[in-house]
């Protein structure tokens, strides 16, 4: 019961802390334009990580470099399509319901990218999330599709994109 109790806890602060996370970001991108605020958490994320990576950033080759860097683009242009989305948006809530569903993504992806075919419970989960996205689109007279949300899909589906080119490359980098 322990356990139990201390992984809803956790769970529940991970929530909370995400949820601050988007509220931050979106008041953050009030006061920096957009493109400069993600720049500057890439430079000081890379700064704080970069004393432990040091010893071993030495020793990759070019190569691997190189395909990290392509790995990493599909996760800077999922970023900068969500910061984007953040910018001109007015519900964070629409927009962390269809970044939640780059998850929902990854299985279609994997499908057409690697010819691995999603498992059974996808079939179960995805007409619920579709239902879920037309519900967000349907307005009082309509259909109404917002440039926000088209942002947040094309970042869902860009980190789909990254969450499956990464696993690949992962896989295969050994060291």
């Amino acid at each position: 019961m322990l356990s139990e109790r201390r992984a809803s806890i956790i769970l529940l602060f991970t929530t909370v802390l995400a949820a601050l996370g988007w509220i931050f970001s979106k008041e953050a991108i009030q006061g920096l334009p957009p493109f400069g605020f993600i720049g500057l958490r890439f430079l000081v994320a890379s700064l704080c990580l970069l004393p432990f990576c040091l010893p071993k950033l030495k020793s990759v080759n070019g190569g691997d470099l190189a395909r990290a860097a392509g790995v990493g683009s599909f996760l800077a242009t999922a970023l900068l399509f969500w910061i984007y989305a953040m910018s001109v948006s007015t519900s964070l809530g629409e927009g962390a319901f269809i970044m939640s569903l780059s998850m929902l993504i990854v299985p279609p992806v994997a499908w057409v990218l690697f010819r691995q075919a999603p498992p059974r419970i996808f079939w179960v989960s995805l007409p619920v999330a579709v239902a879920g996205l037309a519900m967000l689109s349907l307005g009082g007279v309509g259909w109404q599709l917002s440039a926000s949300q088209i942002w947040f899909l094309l970042a869902a589906v860009f980190l789909a994109i990254h969450f499956n080119v990464n696993s690949r490359y992962a896989r295969g980098f050994q060291r």
